[in-house]
């Protein structure tokens, strides 16, 4: 069902191969003719309420956040591969973010991180690409029983397959309550993809973990500050700018200053000209991630 002895892949590569999942999620997805970047509308003033009165602030010295896949290396034992996954582990409630594209790679760095599949209660993808599901398949293989959160616009083949493992499907369009302490953005959309990205509340602040940010890691980090009126503590996972013009990156480092974003941690599809200007525009505050990279939200607290 998924690919098992693959070399690490491009870019270019990745988009062109995926396991059946990750077929059957590209090929059910529709395409919705908006402008790029263009996201849904605001949330409503309900939709926040009920956001509030659901969940509450975690202590930051119980929330770790674990990098389990991605093509930059921060702990060189674990294999790199282009894509991402990032486990969430927090209290009362463990949650696996995209799942890379390789199964193999991802069971593999999960086991070298020390995280068993059979400790995560929720699956949430960001996208259908096949370097974000890919893995998918490998681990429902591992751990059936959790909650797998995808986005409206995954096609029917792809959650039939995921329900044929004893997995429940979430759908996800507006945003939406994963647990205490966790929510989606909802579905935000542009000409190229569809996606969702994860909030986290804490008592330091929110933190926001982005797939591929194909809507603008800009216009999502408007929309968690929307949802939510805490200060973001941290922005972290692919920012998608490998194409953007400078000054177009700049303008985001600035953005990320006005919304008092404290800590940033890009990886995956951010791209190297990027890197190398958000770096310094955040100093101390940017943290180098890639696939082992552990951050300890308690350190981020001084």
């Amino acid at each position: 069902m998924y690919p098992t002895s693959q070399e690490p892949m491009t870019r270019r590569e990745a988009i062109k191969t995926g396991s059946c999942l990750a077929a059957a999620a590209v090929a059910g997805c529709s395409l919705n003719l908006l402008l790029p970047g263009c996201t849904a509308q605001a949330p409503d003033e309900k939709t926040v309420a009920t956001i509030l009165a659901e969940t509450q602030k975690a202590d930051p010295r119980d929330l770790t956040l674990t990098v389990v896949y991605d093509n930059l290396v921060s702990d060189k034992a674990m294999k790199s591969d282009w894509g991402f996954s990032c486990v969430v582990q927090g209290p009362g409630q463990n949650i696996l973010f995209d799942t890379g594209q390789f199964g193999e790679i991802l069971m593999a760095n999960l086991s070298r991180a020390g995280i068993a599949p059979s400790s995560i209660d929720d699956v949430v993808i960001s996208h259908d690409h096949p370097d974000h599901v890919g893995g998918l398949a490998a681990f429902l293989e591992r751990r059936p029983q959790v909650r797998v959160w995808l986005i409206s616009s995954f096609g029917p083949v792809f959650k039939k397959l995921v329900r044929r493992t004893g997995a429940q499907i979430v759908e996800v369009d507006d945003p939406a309550v994963i647990s205490r302490f966790c929510l989606s953005t909802g579905e935000m959309k542009n000409i190229k993809r569809h996606e969702q990205s994860l909030i986290l509340r804490t008592q330091g602040g929110s933190i926001l973990i982005t797939g591929c940010a194909h809507p603008g890691v800009e216009k999502i980090a408007a929309r968690a500050c929307q949802l939510v009126p805490d200060p973001v503590l941290l922005v972290m996972g692919g920012f998608h700018l490998m194409s953007s013009l400078n000054h177009r990156i700049r303008k985001i480092a600035g953005r990320f200053k006005e919304m008092g974003v404290k800590y940033l941690a890009p990886s995956h599809c951010t791209g190297t000209e990027a890197e190398n200007i958000l770096a310094p525009a955040y100093g101390k505050r940017y943290l180098a991630s890639g696939v082992g990279r552990v951050i300890h939200v308690r350190e981020l607290m001084g």
